[in-house]
């Protein structure tokens, strides 16, 4: 293994980068970039139940959670880590690919590819979604727009920005309304 006169990068001294600007901010990209690239691809096949990420949907990703990432960890209200920087980012890329994967394949939760009907086999896909959408209809307003919202990949502190509330009070809310929704849907198509 080649050995390298770059130090390792503590968490405090990426933020510090980031925060300063400029060049620093410039070595510190280039840094998690280089180092942490394992480690997205890693997450995004391990929680997108993936074998193969594509190269393309995997840098879109990059760049879209870059931005955002890069907005939290520079606000000044921003409370700090609970994980390890690494882990977050790797969360924001997660969650940006998700909506990637959404937007160019509707319907299709990541990790699954449309079935090749023959024939005389119905849509598997519609039977789901229109179960679904019966089983919305008994959910509040609320759950529904919170479920949506998490559906197409927002996290949940940006849904907590956007509602005005808490990302703890989103993380049980949400935990809340998708029992709701699989019990509705155990009760109304008895499974």
């Amino acid at each position: 293994m080649e050995k390298t006169n770059q130090p390792e990068w503590t968490d405090e001294a990426i933020l510090e980068a980031l925060q300063r600007g400029g060049t620093y901010a410039d070595k510190a990209w280039e840094y998690m970039s280089k180092k942490w690239r394992g480690i997205l691809i890693e997450s995004i096949k391990k929680r997108g139940k993936q074998v193969f990420v594509k190269e393309a949907e995997l840098e879109e990703g990059i760049v879209e959670a870059s931005i955002s990432f890069i907005k939290t960890v520079t606000n000044p209200k921003w409370p700090g880590l609970k994980n390890k920087l690494s882990t977050y980012f790797a969360a924001c890329v997660y969650n940006a690919w998700v909506k990637i994967r959404k937007r160019d394949k509707p319907y299709i939760f990541p990790g699954e590819e449309p079935p090749v009907p023959e024939d005389d086999t119905p849509d598997v896909y519609e039977e789901e979604r229109d179960m679904l959408n019966q089983a919305l209809q008994y959910l509040d307003a609320k759950c529904r727009e919170l479920l949506r919202m998490d559906y197409e990949g927002y996290s949940n502190q940006e849904i907590a920005d956007a509602s005005g509330l808490s990302r703890r009070a989103i993380t049980k809310r949400l935990t809340r309304c998708r029992n709701r929704l699989r019990d509705l849907i155990r009760k109304l198509f008895n499974l």
